[in-house]
């Protein structure tokens, strides 16, 4: 019967609707990605700009929390064939990880390089954050799968646990690869290998 009490259990169960609401999403998703009935629409892709243009969405954010944004590129970087809403996807995940995971006064680096021999686009995210212990790099892909749920309760960060398994499905659509090195206390650096064709 008290109203403050009230409010708060309300406030409390919107947030879990809403949480629940976005997992059922991220696992339909999911789902329709390793069905292969996502889009199979492919373009050409300016993996450049695409990667400016999410990086300056978080920019706000960034500056909120006193960590630094930084870029780095190769003078020349083409065009790759892919789904650019699906890969739009992969760098908002991985770029808003960094931001959760490096605290204040910490840097989110974002480098491109491009292996002519290979034909293939190297992307990296690298936080300065806590960094994520050797015994979960093996799960880190893993549906559900998240460090914070190891961490006392007032540590964790919200989240599904399903970014980095969705993101892992669209770069293998692209025929790439997703991969993550990391260490405690040494920040973390997740990296991709994209073909141009």
């Amino acid at each position: 019967h008290d109203p403050e009490v009230s409010e708060r259990f309300l406030t409390e169960i919107e947030h879990e609707i809403d949480r629940l609401g976005k997992m059922v999403n991220d696992l339909l998703d999911l789902s329709r990605l390793e069905a292969g009935m996502e889009s199979n629409q492919r373009d050409q892709v300016d993996i450049r700009v695409l990667i400016e243009e999410v990086c300056a969405a978080f920019t706000v954010r960034a500056e909120r929390k006193n960590v630094n944004l930084n870029i780095s590129t190769d003078s020349y970087m083409p065009k790759i064939l892919g789904n650019e809403e699906q890969l739009r996807r992969v760098l908002t995940n991985l770029l808003d990880n960094a931001l959760k995971h490096t605290p204040q006064g910490g840097d989110v680096n974002t480098e491109m390089q491009f292996m002519k021999a290979d034909g293939i686009i190297y992307i990296s995210v690298t936080d300065t954050g806590r960094g994520i212990a050797e015994k979960h790099l093996p799960h880190i892909f893993e549906r559900f799968y998240r460090v914070e749920a190891t961490l006392p309760r007032v540590n964790r960060l919200p989240g599904s646990g399903l970014g980095l398994a969705i993101s892992k499905s669209i770069i293998e659509l692209h025929g790439g690869e997703i991969s993550v090195t990391s260490g405690l206390l040494k920040g973390a650096t997740f990296h991709i290998k994209l073909p141009i064709l």
